[in-house]
């Protein structure tokens, strides 16, 4: 037991259910979604661990869920204000990849039918302009 842990007073069964809370939270058509999410991470980032890319997706993707209320703009300068604190220099133009990502995903229904690789590069850089 780590140190982390002494001051986790919720039980393991808790602690389960909310990492399924969250997962049905960004992944409302399960598996599936998280697969095809995935795929089209690693088609965007090739170059990036599988882990950081979905962290930086996660990161991205709960951000809209909480301020999806809010106008492209503000949203785009959370996001990129909050993934420069995790992503190095080289990487901050990802964020615009990252946000189309997750704006196509918040859209999507149950046929999880998601824009190609090419639309979603489009998209970023429609984002991008809008910060320049």
């Amino acid at each position: 037991m780590g140190i982390e842990n002494w001051f986790n007073f919720r039980s393991e069964k808790q602690r389960q259910q909310d990492r399924e809370d969250y997962l049905n939270l960004i992944f409302p058509y399960g598996e599936k979604q998280k697969e095809k999410i995935t795929l089209l991470l690693k088609e965007l980032f090739p170059e990036r661990k599988a882990e950081m890319r979905m962290f930086h997706y996660l990161s991205v993707r709960q951000l809209l869920s909480e301020h999806q209320d809010e106008d492209i703009e503000k949203i785009l300068k959370k996001t990129i204000r909050t993934l420069k604190k995790t992503m190095n220099r080289k990487e901050y133009d990802d964020i615009y990849s990252y946000l189309a990502l997750a704006l196509a995903d918040i859209k999507i229904d149950e046929k999880l039918v998601y824009p190609d690789f090419k639309e979603i590069i489009e998209k970023a850089e429609e984002l991008k302009k809008i910060t320049q």
